[in-house]
């Protein structure tokens, strides 16, 4: 009876050995998926600022080519008014009189001179708002590369988050399958984090529908 009873004592000591290994396996394991969790958060969180960020550097970048070439537009009518007065002035008798014909020679030699600075000012008002124009699709494309990065970076931090659940729920019921589970899953969540720093242009070109 007593030799019994020995044997049942040891089976349970040797069974909360074994429970106490596994929880202390466990709790190593939930230790490191919520600093996976955490750094998997860090990098979606500032994926998302970076989008934030470089849709309004594009919004800004597109104002500035939409006034450069409103500037364009306007300082190109001043440049043509003043071309057909010139035109149609040339078309009018000379004056006679040399005080008359004195105000006429510098009057164009002002509208030249005037037609001349905004031929020169219209290179660099076009060049300008090509430029911003340019700058603001870049922007805009790499936008959209971060947006198709912080898609994936969501689904990772789910899959983190669903593997430090599991391994909470294996704590509390002493179930390998679900520590097991927990571990794949956070593995899961690293690798779709590895992969959305593969997006490129070309990948988000061939997927339109992950961006918005």
């Amino acid at each position: 009876m007593s030799s019994t009873h020995e044997h049942l004592e040891q089976a349970e000591h040797a069974q909360h050995a074994t429970h106490s290994k596994f929880d202390k396996r466990v709790a190593i394991s939930i230790a490191m998926v919520a600093a996976v969790l955490a750094t998997v958060s860090m990098i979606a969180h500032r994926t998302h600022n970076d989008v934030l960020r470089l849709q309004n550097e594009a919004s800004v970048k597109e104002v500035n080519a939409s006034n450069g070439y409103a500037w364009y537009q306007a300082t190109r009518v001043r440049q043509l008014t003043l071309e057909i007065n010139r035109d149609a002035l040339d078309l009018q008798p000379a004056p006679t009189d040399p005080a008359a014909a004195q105000k006429r020679e510098k009057l164009v030699a002002g509208w030249n001179a005037k037609i001349d600075e905004y031929k020169a000012d219209l290179k660099v008002r076009k060049d300008s708002a090509d430029g911003d124009k340019n700058r603001a699709k870049e922007l805009a494309k790499e936008s959209h590369i971060k947006h198709a990065q912080g898609n994936r970076l969501d689904i990772a931090h789910l899959a983190v988050e669903l593997g430090l659940v599991l391994c909470s729920i294996a704590v509390l019921t002493k179930r390998k399958a679900f520590w097991l589970s927990g571990i794949v899953s956070c593995a899961l969540g690293i690798g779709i984090t590895l992969s959305a720093f593969t997006v490129t242009a070309e990948h988000h070109e061939e997927h339109p529908t992950e961006s918005h």
